[in-house]
């Protein structure tokens, strides 16, 4: 988990906080210790209220749907090939809701109109 989060301070800076459930990964002590040499609060939503972490929840949900009920795999190497698949698609062309009916490409398209140009990385 730690290494995900390197990766996305790399690619987006250092945030204040992080708001994660309370699965194991998130309570190991190799991320708490991260997070406090880091100086990164972490905000642990309240067990059984997966609402408070809604924009994850609504991802899981989806990708679930659309890729781990949809195909039978014969190995890891077909499910991280349709989870690439379902990535780009989800990030180039699925419109959101929350982005105004726009997918994460085109919303960082218009957003870095008349901005400094931003690193992007997707889900």
């Amino acid at each position: 988990m730690v290494e995900y989060v390197k990766e996305a301070i790399e690619i987006y800076g250092k945030p204040l906080a992080i708001r994660v459930d309370n699965g194991p990964e998130f309570l190991s002590r190799v991320f708490v210790n991260y997070c406090e040499v880091e100086d990164i609060e972490i905000k642990y939503i309240q067990p059984g209220r997966p609402s408070q972490n809604g924009y994850i929840e609504r991802f899981n949900r989806t990708y679930r749907e659309d890729v781990l009920d949809a195909h039978l795999f014969r190995d890891i190497e077909e499910v991280n090939s349709e989870t690439e698949r379902f990535r780009d698609e989800y990030n180039s062309f699925h419109p959101h809701k929350s982005l105004g009916r726009k997918s994460p490409l085109k919303y960082l398209q218009e957003f870095s109109k008349g901005h400094a140009p931003l690193k992007h990385h997707f889900v």
